[in-house]
């Protein structure tokens, strides 16, 4: 493929009482498109509660990074403003969590923000494609949405490839289980936004970061090893 490579720290995995701080030493890091992904999770849909609106609208004030709010909720439409008004840039919803995508992507994208549709690992890849055209992004989860620290579902990467292959120029992110051992993985299959929490959060930011970018642009974009963006960190901003 030829579409950017975007890593997305998710700051659930930071340390939540210095929110504002954590994002920004993150985005010290930040290349061009990458971006603040947050985890709304409302103990209905998934069993556990994070936080929502008004906390990542605190967060806004503080960064200028792209927001990248994954809605992990049962009722996603009742929230569409709010994440409007709290400055998400970009919303991605579950399909399972709505009856009508068609409408929920126009009321997304009636106020200003990018829109994306989220799919559980037991959901097949063939019930978003009806909508791609219309999407910014497709979020293809490698672990059961709720929790951080799962393992990463390598089955998951055939619906990876099968968007791909479908749709060259539709977006596809990643997220659960991201790492140095994982990502060449979920790059190959063609991901290109990839979202990654302890991963980041808890080890060497900076080459955490540069390790996730690098394997997307080798096997994502055919990029020689020449050409790839350094490997940064290495110890430097612990």
């Amino acid at each position: 493929h030829h579409l950017p490579v975007g890593i997305g720290p998710s700051v659930l995995a930071s340390d939540m009482s210095r929110l504002a701080e954590e994002s920004a030493e993150i985005a010290q890091h930040f290349k061009e498109h990458d971006y603040l992904h947050l985890d709304v999770m409302d103990g209905h849909f998934v069993p556990n509660l994070t936080f929502g609106a008004p906390v990542i609208k605190s967060l806004r004030k503080h960064t200028k990074a792209t927001l990248d709010a994954h809605l992990m909720v049962s009722d996603p439409a009742q929230w569409v403003d709010d994440m409007a008004d709290a400055g998400v840039d970009r919303l991605t919803f579950h399909i399972e969590a709505t009856e009508d995508p068609a409408a929920l992507i126009r009321r997304v994208k009636g106020r200003g923000m990018k829109v994306g549709i989220a799919l559980k690992p037991k959901t097949p890849a063939d019930c978003v494609f009806p909508y791609c055209e219309d999407l910014d992004l497709v979020l293809v989860m490698t672990v059961e949405p709720g929790f951080g620290g799962q393992s990463f579902m390598a089955d998951q990467m055939a619906k990876v490839r099968e968007l791909r292959k479908r749709y060259p120029r539709l977006s596809i992110e990643v997220d659960g289980g991201l790492n140095a051992e994982t990502i060449d993985a979920a790059a190959v299959a063609g991901a290109n936004l990839i979202v990654a929490g302890s991963y980041v959060f808890k080890g060497d930011r900076a080459l955490n970061m540069s390790v996730l970018r690098r394997s997307v642009e080798k096997h994502g974009l055919g990029l020689e090893d020449a050409q790839l963006t350094p490997l940064e960190g290495g110890g430097a901003d612990q």
